[in-house]
């Protein structure tokens, strides 16, 4: 399990070797919002061979489910960098 802020990046290049992209998360996951360039990423960190992960198809589907209720609860005049999530 991972104790470390994972990224939710559906558009990166390097998503399929990166561990904070395809981690399994814990129940209370502590996501943050890329900061990617292009395909160079600060964040990026390679899988090991031990590191338990999730598929890319898994991945897929909780990504759509994650994005659909966000776009419910993100305030349109706000930047996306600030989420207005309704408890």
């Amino acid at each position: 399990m991972p104790d470390i802020s994972m990224c939710q990046d559906d558009k990166c290049p390097r998503r399929e070797k990166c561990y904070r992209y395809r981690a399994i998360p814990l129940k209370y996951q502590d996501y943050f919002l890329s900061r990617r360039k292009g395909k160079k990423c600060e964040d990026f960190m390679q899988i090991r061979k031990y590191d338990r992960l999730m598929s890319m198809e898994e991945l897929n589907i909780v990504s759509n489910i994650v994005q659909r209720n966000l776009n419910i609860y993100v305030k349109p005049e706000k930047k996306l960098d600030i989420l207005h999530i309704k408890p």
